[in-house]
């Protein structure tokens, strides 16, 4: 028994003499420095505000494990000053018949080698990766212009030019990113037809939208991958009722409304001189389209043909350079969309009890290419 309470008062003893070490948080130009979950990890614990106070658990090549609230993570070694722990004053020594000559013996000078200047480990650390990429959020707003072109191989297509303004709000919280964008669009487009000729100078008017939800990867210092997916609403209004074509044809109103989507991977590359690179590519779902033909803008009375959609696809991709002008980003980004969108599902049309058999919408592709430029905040 005496031997248990002699190690059991041992291991008290050492215990209360080996309390954990406590550190403060410096930063150089950031506000916050990243608490990863491991050592070289893409993933984020926290991040710790600069001067917080945090427990030092341990070291690693390059790191300093620390504990802060229940939170448990890695921040580079360069980020952390161990604080000194305060010792008693000393005491005055009473006076002896030595003390004249101890006074007179010049004191021993000792240097402090590496491990007693330091309790951080002796071997060379590696530097860690600087917090580049932190918690923060953003809205951007600006002007587009674009080419868009329609057609039904085949049988028609349309052309013209595009003009309108976009904007957006993402969020980037713990690795996770939510955001939220849209674009509306305003033109005339040219249309073509072998049988039923030509016509200029037709409105046309374009809204899309998306709802996108990501997580965060880091695979480098200044790089940023993050994965995507997410709901997208498109719908398009092509303005040719009541006008003739150059055949004498009567033109009509159309609407086309999609629901899909987006998936696909967003990555941005830090450049150095406030300069960043970001690239994006989607691939788009396609759930369903509705499809609405004003057939009474060319026969009066005539019901209107509206055709589901069930069968596409889209994509879409973008090159963006920005540069950080203090508290705005100036933003310019050349980009493209595709949509294939299959044949309809066949609708009948019936005038005064009488049917006049079955309508569809033709299978149709389009594409669109241009440019945004734009600020961010």
């Amino acid at each position: 028994m005496k031997y248990i309470l002699g190690v059991a008062f041992c291991l008290f003893i050492t215990a209360a003499g080996t309390a954990q070490d406590q550190g403060v948080i410096i930063c150089q130009e950031e506000t916050s420095v990243t608490a990863w979950e491991k050592p070289g990890s893409l993933f984020v614990a926290r991040q710790i505000s600069c001067g917080e106070t945090v427990l030092i658990l341990g070291y690693e090549p390059g790191y300093v494990k620390i504990q802060t609230g229940r939170v448990v993570g890695y921040i580079a070694s360069g980020h952390i000053k161990l604080m000194q722990t305060p010792q008693a004053p000393e005491q005055p020594a009473p006076k002896t018949g030595l003390q004249d000559k101890a006074a007179q013996t010049p004191p021993k000078v000792f240097t402090a080698t590496p491990s007693q200047a330091s309790t951080a480990p002796s071997h060379p650390a590696k530097r860690a990766r600087e917090p580049l990429f932190v918690d923060r959020w953003g809205l951007g707003v600006g002007v587009e212009l674009s080419h868009l072109g329609y057609k039904e191989p085949g049988i028609m297509e349309e052309s013209g030019i595009m003009a309108g303004v976009y904007g957006d709000y993402t969020l980037h919280k713990h690795d996770f990113m939510l955001k939220l964008n849209g674009n509306l669009e305003m033109g005339n487009v040219d249309y073509s037809s072998l049988e039923t000729g030509t016509l200029d100078d037709i409105g046309e008017f374009l809204f899309d939208s998306q709802a996108l939800f990501g997580r965060d990867l880091h695979p480098s210092d200044k790089v940023r991958l993050t994965p995507f997916i997410g709901f997208g609403y498109r719908y398009l209004f092509d303005d040719m009722g009541e006008k003739t074509t150059s055949t004498g044809h009567g033109g009509y109103d159309r609407k086309s409304k999609y629901i899909y989507s987006p998936i696909g991977m967003e990555g941005l590359f830090k450049l150095g001189g406030g300069w960043s690179l970001g690239l994006s590519g989607e691939y788009d779902l396609f759930w369903h389209g509705w499809q609405y033909s004003r057939y009474g803008d060319v026969y009066p009375g005539f019901p209107n043909l509206e055709n589901d959609q069930k069968d596409g696809w889209g994509a879409r991709g973008s090159v963006k350079l920005v540069k950080n002008l203090g508290k705005l980003d100036l933003a310019i980004e050349p980009f493209y969309k595709y949509w294939d969108i299959e044949e309809s599902e066949p609708s009948y049309i019936i005038y005064d009890d009488i049917p006049y058999g079955p309508g569809w919408e033709p299978a149709n592709n389009s594409r669109e290419w241009g440019v945004k430029i734009g600020i961010g905040f």
